[in-house]
């Protein structure tokens, strides 16, 4: 209640006593004038700003700018060469590597079709696993000694066509005390522990277990000539797929007298993850085939 001066002037004239309380401090309404004003700018040049364009306040933008598109696109053609196909269809990311863009654009490229790949002799101790029909490149892949144990040979993989290409793996087989070894991505383990042998005499099959993850555990099926390679978790069922065969040299010349056809790699849509898993192993597993039977207790 508000009282005026005269009405306290009766009041005190009248001998009424007043008793005057205090009420607790109110907190002051805001000051909305303070309150900073927060604008909105766009994402990128060619995205529309909403103070400018009402009909857009109330909708949701969902489509970039010309900009933001444009970054995209570089960022994507970037980035393909890093891609690769996964088991169920998709695409995952893959660390970038040099020399890695031919391999994995192309794989892109076809990978819905499967293609074949052959060995064919570069130099002396060198070799190319390259497309058959188009000739591109995969790997280079060569022989040299070790230089303390001559008797040791040490196989180097790298990508592309040269050997200054980014080294894949490299493996030491020979006839050496030192056991035998797979190197790769700066990690050495025994041969013995990455490649096992099980199955039958007639019916063997070797597994590769260079990964810590048993579903990337590769199993070759070497009970004829071609040999099949399949995920090691599949194998004996039903819905096993097929990731890749390889056709080995022969073993004899050919009874028409012409050249024997190149050793090849049939590469299927889902092994192209797996590529350098089936190359290594697919090696290995050719160089203890060929290794003679009879003085093979000479070989570590």
């Amino acid at each position: 209640m508000i009282i005026t001066e005269s009405e306290w002037a009766a009041a005190e004239s009248g001998g009424l006593h007043i008793r005057v309380t205090t009420e607790p401090d109110l907190p002051k309404p805001p000051n909305y004038d303070d309150v900073p004003v927060i604008r909105i700018q766009p994402q990128s040049p060619g995205l529309p700003s909403l103070s400018s364009h009402p009909e857009l306040q109330n909708r949701c933008i969902s489509q970039p700018g010309a900009g933001h598109r444009r970054r995209l696109e570089r960022r994507r053609c970037a980035s393909a060469s890093n891609l690769a196909l996964d088991m169920d269809g998709k695409t995952e990311p893959m660390v970038a590597r040099n020399g890695q863009a031919v391999l994995y654009n192309y794989l892109q490229k076809r990978h819905f079709v499967p293609f074949i790949c052959v060995f064919t002799q570069l130099s002396f101790n060198s070799m190319i696993l390259s497309g058959r029909d188009d000739a591109t490149p995969y790997y280079h892949i060569s022989v040299h000694l070790n230089c303390f144990i001559p008797s040791l040979h040490v196989t180097t993989i790298c990508r592309g066509k040269t050997s200054e290409g980014e080294p894949v793996a490299s493996f030491e087989m020979g006839i050496a005390a030192k056991k035998s070894t797979v190197t790769r991505d700066g990690r050495e383990k025994l041969m013995d522990v990455v490649l096992s042998r099980s199955g039958s005499k007639s019916e063997p099959i070797w597994v590769w277990k260079w990964h810590s993850d048993p579903s990337l555990h590769l199993s070759w099926h070497c009970d004829s000539p071609v040999r099949y390679c399949y995920l090691s978790s599949q194998k004996h069922t039903s819905s096993a797929t097929l990731l890749a065969s390889y056709t080995p040299v022969a073993m004899s010349p050919r009874a028409d007298g012409l050249p024997s056809p190149l050793p090849s790699l049939k590469l299927f849509p889902e092994g192209q993850r797996l590529f350098d898993d089936i190359v290594i192993s697919a090696l290995i597993l050719e160089r203890k085939r060929l290794t003679p039977q009879d003085t093979r207790i000479l070989f570590n």
